[in-house]
């Protein structure tokens, strides 16, 4: 989340693709409380789906079922 007119949007972007998160630039202070508890609530929504392991013969198979953040 940037706040401020100063703040770097590129940054602000990029961090949160890095992290599968989500990104918001706060320039009016009016909106800082309804932003805040939207990425709360994002931030508690699930990314992994029925994950699965399995282990056969010495190995170990996984299986994370990624949910598409953009969905919520």
């Amino acid at each position: 989340m940037g706040i401020g007119s100063g703040a770097s949007s590129d940054l602000v972007n990029n961090v949160a693709k890095a992290g599968n998160g989500l990104s918001d630039m706060i320039e009016n202070e009016a909106v800082l409380s309804s932003t805040v508890i939207k990425q709360l609530k994002f931030s508690k929504s699930k990314i992994i789906d029925q994950p699965y392991l399995e282990f056969k013969n010495n190995y170990a198979k996984m299986n994370l079922n990624l949910v598409s953040k953009n969905k919520i």
